[in-house]
């Protein structure tokens, strides 16, 4: 399946279809330690596919991720008058907005107002993997 056909999916249906993948190499190495297995290019196929299918997971869950410290920015934007916190994630690209939240987040150390949105600046650290 080709990448463009894997993102159109649900992240349920892509789990699923890791799950197969991962099963079908398991069932091809044992074949392969037997003796049983006729195509052993078979083995390379699905190694590449599961991480294609890893590789588009991880890219869903980081916009989703990525769509939340969005509105977490937004509403704290709104909360104590800095615009420049909404324009720190635009949805552009996931490694260019992790590192734009990273940096708006050293910013947000220091703020005067921190004790009123902790529990904000908590969960975009996790996002932002700090």
């Amino acid at each position: 399946m080709k990448p463009l056909e894997i993102r159109g999916l649900p992240l349920d249906e892509i789990k699923g279809m890791l799950t197969d993948a991962e099963g079908n190499l398991f069932d091809a190495r044992f074949q392969n330690a037997v003796g049983h297995l006729e195509n052993k290019r078979q083995m390379t196929d699905l190694r590449k596919e599961i991480a294609l299918l890893k590789t588009i997971l991880r890219e869903e869950t980081m916009k989703a991720d990525m769509e939340k410290a969005k509105s977490i920015l937004t509403e704290l934007s709104q909360k104590l008058n800095l615009p420049d916190l909404k324009t720190a994630v635009n949805g552009e690209r996931i490694n260019l907005d992790q590192a734009r939240l990273r940096r708006t987040l050293r910013k947000l150390v220091s703020h005067p107002q921190k004790k009123e949105f902790h529990a904000e600046f908590q969960e975009l650290k996790k996002i932002a993997n700090i």
